[in-house]
């Protein structure tokens, strides 16, 4: 994996990073994003066809993205979610999208110790179905969301009914984009 960041380098000023990493189609956390680690201007990152697994050595610093606030990517496990999430602030957040590869009804959702947290600026949220089943009541404090995505339902009258307790209309004014599939 090394082998073939070294034949990259990104430009410092880069606000926005979309990643398709072909190839593999896991790889650990750290050898991904270690060598974005100076890119500290970055706002948007995703990276796509991918599982970020655990680490290899040591879990990444991600406090140089100070200016981060929207992340799509795909991770393996919970615990991975949890990990970034704990490691950048609420508040920083405009929009997520984390896919965990884990599907288990039974696993910790991915905002697990973070349901009370300020999620003020989120605005966009994209979650798999597992997770909005867990977290559904949060939801009633992300009062300005304006799009909200379920991915992967598996169970449509659950999700109905858990949609209709959360999505007040006046408490969610300020959604106008509902997507599940």
């Amino acid at each position: 994996h090394h082998h073939v960041w070294s034949k990259y380098t990104f430009p410092l000023s880069l606000k926005s990073l979309d990643l398709a990493i072909y190839g593999p189609d896991r790889i650990p956390i750290d050898l991904v994003f270690e060598p974005l680690a100076a890119l500290t201007r970055l706002q948007k990152l995703t990276i796509d066809r991918v599982w970020l697994e655990e680490p290899e050595s040591y879990f990444p610093d991600l406090k140089h993205w100070s200016h981060l606030n929207s992340l799509c990517l795909r991770v393996a496990k919970v615990k991975t979610a949890h990990q970034i999430l704990a490691a950048v602030p609420t508040t920083q957040w405009y929009k997520l999208n984390i896919d965990v590869e884990e599907d288990d009804l039974g696993r910790p959702g991915i905002f697990e110790g973070l349901e009370d947290a300020d999620w003020g600026n989120l605005k966009k949220l994209e979650m798999d179905f597992v997770d909005f089943v867990i977290h559904y009541k949060m939801l009633k404090q992300l009062h300005g969301l304006f799009l909200f995505v379920v991915k992967q339902v598996s169970d449509s009258s659950l999700l109905s009914s858990r949609l209709l307790d959360v999505l007040n209309p006046d408490v969610h004014t300020e959604l106008q984009y509902l997507f599940y599939y």
